[in-house]
């Protein structure tokens, strides 16, 4: 044993006068490892290699994958060690997958499964060091660093995992636990979501309850495990859920601002002196000591509300935000505080019915000679929009230009023109439509008994048509815990198309729950679209017709040894059923149109370039 430590010590020295060395693959795709002037330190010789870590180098001997359909297919994992930096190997290829080192520590899975083309499942985690002594033992469902000496340890959770990441499945979250550098359990795996929060504190929630808390570093009960919701703590303060409605504590679980709000927009009660809050069916702002900021003036504030809970349309709504606006202009309060008051309805309205914040801002801009009022309206657009809210406004304009033919100057060809008309715009919402929402504002139209009303057009273009049966997939980017990602939202079928809307059946990659939805069809089929066309789509599986699961049988016989029938053994013969998740489509009813598996509950994720 002392002469292993005499090695384990000659080594790190060794590796602790080494050069930084990073990966790179050759025209064979082997991968090597270049030091920080591009000599080659390790020759090209694996098949997947990670960057150092701690002086260790984690290579993959055996992974191969292929090109199908233009994305990646693993069809050999291949197994993972350890190099020092001299290329020599230190912990033999024998492991599923790997986690970079960190404290001493190898990250090591045994047992893992391939789950679709890119992911691997299962298996066991655990922790080793240089001597494969096992510093946790391997039979955790994930480890993740905690920061300092501690780790988070999960039991009874699923995680899908490949060299770049792991994703947890979130219907199998399983139950977290802490540990530290020695191995050992500080808290026994009971939280279903267990994340480092204000000094090393840990938010936590109960498995069994639901209700979250904070533990502190060294996992002792720090605040009881009541609330809802609980988020981190900024300068002594977090935000929290109880009973339905929203407040602020501070670390001695004292409350600082009650539980009586419906929303609350910030989570930092002190970041800008005042936060956004809804309550009773009004968005307002208050102070840091729970104080309206700005009191919205009556009568001003009542006809408001009551407009906009009778508006059944854009037009409705338009005239309710005027109203108000006029009214408090009208008796000039000050103009921060005309601001102010305006900031909240134009949040109500990004929510609400995005297309009114269009013609407000126009009509701002013809009510009066000065401008002065489309200068506030201005401001307050800059703040409360994104980029991409600001640029629809300019969208709306161009294309009611041109659907309206407004003659336009040229002043390079001294022509004037009619506007060019422009496609509709996928991101834009429609009138009577919130920011990215799918479902109206307006009030369903009734529907008459009687056979004198008109009939409904039912009309639908070929463009529209066209659609049903396929499948559609656009990019959208998110962060997670684990860094930044691009995700796929797949809407693996249109079902139907109605009116302006399709109805569908989609998925985001990072969950694995099947939905249905109503999206404008134009959205897919309109000019720069980020729909695109998928090479497969899906329908109700053939194997099991759409159920989910097929019925198996299991016949058992028995002769009875002691009782015969003239003279005969009595064999009995018993049938039992049962039914099983169909192979076909993983369960979940639907499968490609070209008959290969199922792949779409499969989480496909790729890493974002740097």
């Amino acid at each position: 044993m002392r002469n292993l430590l005499l090695q384990f010590s000659c080594i790190a020295f060794t590796l602790q006068s080494a050069a930084q060395l990073t990966p790179f693959k050759d025209e064979k795709n082997k991968y090597g490892y270049k030091d920080e002037k591009g000599t080659v330190a390790i020759p090209a010789q694996y098949d997947l290699a990670l960057p150092e870590s701690e002086y260790f180098l984690a290579v993959n001997k055996g992974y191969k994958e292929v090109m199908e359909n233009g994305a990646p297919k693993v069809i050999a994992w291949g197994k993972w060690g350890f190099l020092n930096t001299k290329g020599q190997q230190l912990i033999p290829f024998k492991y599923d997958m790997v986690k970079p080192v960190t404290h001493g520590h190898f990250i090591v899975n045994t047992g893992a499964k391939p789950y679709g083309n890119e992911w691997l499942t299962g298996g066991k985690w655990g922790s080793i060091d240089l001597l494969q002594k096992a510093i946790f033992p391997v039979k955790y469902d994930m480890i993740r660093e905690a920061g300092g000496d501690k780790w988070l340890v999960n039991s009874g959770g699923k995680f899908y995992f490949n060299a770049n990441g792991v994703l947890p499945d979130h219907k199998q979250p399983g139950k977290w636990g802490i540990g530290n550098n020695e191995g050992k359990e500080v808290v026994k795996p009971a939280y279903v979501s267990l994340q480092i929060g204000w000094e090393n504190n840990f938010i936590v929630q109960d498995a069994l309850t639901k209700k979250y808390g904070l533990l502190s570093y060294d996992g002792k009960p720090k605040i009881p495990l009541v609330y809802d919701e609980l988020y981190d703590f900024n300068k002594g303060a977090a935000l929290a859920k109880k009973q339905g409605k929203y407040g602020f504590i501070g670390t001695q679980n004292q409350v600082i601002l009650p539980f009586m709000y419906d929303e609350v927009y910030e989570k930092n009660l002190y970041a800008a002196g005042t936060i956004r809050v809804k309550k009773d069916g009004r968005i307002f702002s208050i102070d840091a000591g729970g104080r309206e900021a700005v009191k919205s003036p009556e009568p001003f504030e009542s006809a408001y509300v009551k407009a906009m809970a009778a508006a059944a349309s854009t037009e409705q709504r338009r005239k309710a935000l005027n109203n108000y606006f006029n009214g408090i202009w009208d008796i000039k309060l000050p103009r921060d505080d005309v601001k102010f008051l305006l900031e909240d309805k134009v949040r109500q309205m990004i929510s609400t019915d995005f297309y009114v914040l269009y013609h407000f801002r126009l009509d701002q801009f013809a009510a009066r000679k000065d401008y002065t009022a489309y200068l506030v309206t201005d401001s307050v657009y800059r703040k409360a929009m994104t980029a991409e809210q600001l640029s629809t406004l300019g969208f709306y304009t161009n294309y009611q230009m041109g659907q309206s033919g407004t003659l336009i100057y040229n002043q390079t060809t001294g022509q004037t023109a009619p506007s060019p008309k422009i496609p509709w715009q996928a991101s834009a919402p429609y009138p009577g439509y919130g920011w990215g929402k799918l479902v109206s504002s307006d009030p369903p139209a009734p529907v008459y008994a009687n056979t004198n009303t008109p009939a409904v057009s039912t009309f639908i273009p070929a463009e529209a048509q066209e659609l049903v049966g396929h499948g559609y997939y656009k990019d959208t980017s998110f962060t997670d815990f684990w860094g930044d990602y691009h995700a796929i939202t797949k809407i693996i079928q249109v079902k139907s198309i109605s009116g302006d809307f399709a109805e569908v059946q989609y998925f985001m990659s990072n969950s694995t729950e099947l939905r249905s939805g109503r999206i404008l069809w134009k959205q897919i089929t309109g000019y720069g679209s980020a729909y695109k066309p998928l090479q497969k789509w899906y329908s109700s599986c053939r194997n099991c017709s759409g159920s989910g699961y097929v019925q198996t049988s299991t016949t058992y016989k028995h002769t009875n040894d002691y009782e015969y029938t003239l003279g005969v053994k009595q064999t009995i013969t018993t049938t039992s059923y049962s039914s099983r998740s169909c192979n076909g489509c993983g369960g979940c009813g639907m499968s490609p149109n070209d008959g290969s598996p199922y792949e779409w509950r499969i989480p496909y994720f790729s890493k974002k370039r740097k």
